[in-house]
């Protein structure tokens, strides 16, 4: 169960990707879930998001995930902190 899975993990978001349309019970689940709001996001979104493959495909249907310029600046940061790895080749 992705709610599970997400709890484990201590994963913000999760997102559900089916094949078929989702059961009543897989979106009352879903919104059950909450929202989530970040400083970083200007939009709430659902913790949990269902989508169909269907949605992808024929309608190209994206997850409705704003990201500001924040989490890219804050991204960037992260990865020159890392650059004292060792490579691997």
């Amino acid at each position: 169960d992705l709610l599970g899975t997400i709890a484990i993990n201590e994963a913000t978001l999760g997102i559900f990707i089916t094949l078929n349309q989702p059961t009543k019970d897989m979106i009352k689940t879903a919104k059950e879930a909450g929202i989530y709001q970040s400083k970083f996001m200007s939009n709430p979104v659902d913790k949990i998001s269902i989508i169909t493959v269907k949605d992808i495909i024929e309608e190209q249907k994206r997850l409705d995930i704003r990201l500001v310029l924040e989490v890219l600046k804050s991204a960037e940061k992260q990865q020159e902190i890392n650059s004292n790895q060792i490579p691997l080749f």
